[in-house]
């Protein structure tokens, strides 16, 4: 069986909502935990799993994320795998 954090890679890249939420109620740590996925041209990147959805475009998707961030953690400091980008500066792109 997969691991979780690649279930919910693939869930978030497929905008399957549900899903997203199902493991993330299950395991809201994941929230700000990198995951490894690849991006539509191919390349593999490790980001939090907020960064795919904002990544395909899936408006949805983030917004029904966001609930899962609590108040130590703050989407606005939450960094990409890299720690370049925040999540605005990564849906700028």
């Amino acid at each position: 069986m997969p691991e979780q954090s690649t279930v919910l890679a693939e869930a978030c890249t497929n905008n399957s909502v549900s899903n997203v939420v199902s493991i993330l109620s299950s395991n809201p740590a994941l929230i700000t935990e990198p995951v490894t996925w690849s991006d539509s041209d191919g390349q593999e990147l490790s980001t939090p799993p907020i960064f795919i959805a904002i990544d395909y475009g899936h408006a949805d998707l983030v917004k029904e994320m966001l609930q899962f961030f609590k108040d130590d953690v703050s989407i606005d400091t939450l960094k990409s795998g890299s720690g370049d980008y925040n999540a605005l500066g990564w849906a700028s792109w």
